[in-house]
């Protein structure tokens, strides 16, 4: 039995919310905490990141800048084994990374894992999101970096390189053929019914709910209060590219910012995943259905 209890997403899918609430839930007290640093350095030892460069230091020491994507992979299973040995007991790891090989290398280490909470959202939203975060110049770069296959983050100043896919790419690994000990979770439900859906993660979890400390919790983490936060304070993990990391924590308010070629660009690329977690209707369907007419174009060539 492994240590590792990923939370995972595909990028802006609610994972930072997610890891909000279960350190509010399980480290904060309720009698002393009215407000939540958003920028404490608990919540990293709490939950920390699978790329982060602290894990691939040691191996790589000043190569580590530099290092190319097969030396990233090559120490990938040193590094799962080190942020397991770390810890006590069960540690919580954020992670983007697609549940696939990398280089010839696992990019989830099996013999470390636990098991997995994965938060998937509607990717017409995710798309509107990844615009600002990764520096996208138009929303069209959003949309082709959302449907890339084998897309890949790459290295910053303090996280190495990682192989995150395709939005359907990145899903399907995850949550796709429910694998065991795997929990999918959609964010739009997170949203709908906080207390629902976040009380059945404590117990996935494995722990009793206490109802009072989850209202709590819910609470003392929600969108307002975390963009309040950001705009006093600023947010360590906010993008150089953005103004904001909190930007509107809506559901379905890709209807007001995307084309209508966006919308069927994505829907073509991902229809098969969108329909296995509810995000189609009947529109999206005929996008679904018709090729785009860039290929049709192709097709007279």
């Amino acid at each position: 039995m492994g240590k590792i209890i990923w939370l995972a997403s595909y990028p802006k899918s609610g994972n930072t919310w997610l890891r909000f609430f279960l350190y509010a839930y399980f480290k904060l007290d309720p009698a002393r905490d009215q407000r939540i640093d958003i920028n404490d350095q608990g919540i990293r030892y709490f939950c920390t990141q699978d790329v982060n460069y602290d894990w691939y230091q040691a191996a790589l020491g000043d190569r580590l800048p530099k290092a190319s994507a097969q030396e990233v992979a090559a120490h990938r299973r040193a590094a799962h084994h080190m942020i397991a040995d770390n810890a006590p007991g069960v540690v919580m790891v954020k992670t983007h990374a697609a549940f696939l090989p990398d280089k010839g290398v696992p990019n989830i280490t099996p013999e470390v894992t636990a098991g997995a909470i994965y938060v998937v959202r509607n990717p017409l939203d995710v798309a509107c999101s990844l615009k600002g975060h990764f520096g996208h110049k138009s929303l069209g770069g959003a949309v082709k970096q959302l449907n890339a296959k084998d897309w890949r983050a790459a290295s910053t100043a303090e996280r190495v390189t990682s192989l995150i896919g395709s939005w359907s790419q990145n899903v399907e690994s995850w949550a796709g053929d429910r694998r065991n000990g795997i929990f999918p979770v959609r964010y739009e439900d997170m949203i709908a019914d906080p207390e629902k859906i976040f009380g059945w993660i404590i117990g996935v979890l494995g722990h009793e709910v206490d109802q009072e400390r989850l209202r709590w919790a819910i609470d003392l983490t929600s969108f307002d209060r975390m963009q309040a936060a950001e705009t006093e304070h600023g947010f360590r993990e906010q993008s150089r590219h953005n103004d904001s990391f909190f930007r509107r924590g809506v559901a379905g308010g890709w209807r007001d910012e995307l084309s209508t070629g966006q919308v069927r660009d994505i829907v073509q690329a991902n229809h098969a995943m969108m329909r296995r977690f509810g995000y189609m209707d009947e529109k999206l369907e005929r996008f679904a259905a018709k090729p785009s007419p860039a290929k049709k174009r192709l097709r007279r060539a």
